[in-house]
């Protein structure tokens, strides 16, 4: 019997091409997102090119009542999942005075309430089965304050410590958890958060990574069972020299990386 992937934002960017290296080791899909047209032009492709079978659940995971409704429809399907990949995730950046009330609202909603709420509902189903796997995407701005992103930075260290918290509570279950955290990735996201606009991205600090090796990467060490899983070199040596820095410090660091240069460009 072939496996089962839930993964959420598996529409386009790096849930896509996580979507890719699941169905070439022979998993079925199930893949969630807003944007139902993308949605199964994904599914199209990922089918014709891997001969799985790709379901679809269109769902806006922003709003709380979508979890139930997803995991209602996985459990229809008759599926208990074997992985859930919590990839979903909307970005901003700005002062928190200058980001719309209602986009930092959907940042929360999205990057921590559908984690945490499709876990809850999907995660009983792979603990009585006794065996399973989640794989959170957070981000290496996990590991720091993050100041002209800070409502973004902060929910993704929310996943990155929600993740290592649910590994320790699921020990001795058969259902093992990883969380990835990619830099710079080469997708929409860029553009559609601003994130192409900050001084980090803009003076290529840190070059943008291309999305199929960021997930390749990550699938690969997921697959080996890595817990935290962080792609790129630079990426790696930023994350580790976080533990070195002082926090106040690496605040300071960040509000002039993070800083919008699009006026001067």
């Amino acid at each position: 019997m072939r496996k089962t992937a839930v993964i959420t934002g598996g529409a386009r960017g790096i849930g896509y091409e996580l979507a890719r290296q699941f169905a070439n080791d022979g998993y079925d899909l199930i893949l969630v997102s807003r944007n139902r047209d993308k949605l199964k032009a994904a599914a199209t492709l990922l089918t014709k090119e891997y001969s799985v079978q790709v379901q679809c659940c269109g769902a806006d995971l922003s709003d709380a009542a979508s979890h139930k409704i997803v995991a209602d429809a996985v459990n229809n399907m008759g599926v208990i999942p074997d992985v859930l990949v919590n990839n979903a995730g909307v970005g901003a950046s700005g002062t928190i005075v200058s980001i719309d009330y209602l986009r930092q609202m959907e940042m929360v909603n999205l990057n921590v309430g559908a984690v945490v709420g499709l876990t809850r509902t999907l995660l009983p189903g792979m603990i009585g089965r006794g065996s399973g796997a989640i794989l959170n995407v957070a981000s290496t701005a996990a590991f720091f304050p993050g100041p002209n992103m800070a409502v973004y930075y902060a929910t993704k260290s929310f996943v990155l410590n929600f993740s290592l918290a649910l590994e320790k509570e699921l020990e001795n279950s058969g259902v093992r958890v990883s969380v990835l955290c990619p830099g710079p990735t080469a997708t929409d996201f860029g553009a559609d958060s601003g994130l192409d606009n900050i001084k980090l991205v803009k003076r290529k600090y840190f070059p943008l990574m291309p999305v199929e090796n960021v997930a390749k990467y990550g699938y690969r060490k997921f697959r080996d069972g890595k817990v935290i899983i962080v792609p790129g070199i630079a990426n790696r040596i930023s994350t580790t020299l976080s533990s070195l820095i002082p926090r106040r410090m690496s605040a300071g660091i960040l509000k002039m990386l993070n800083n919008n240069e699009q006026l001067w460009y």
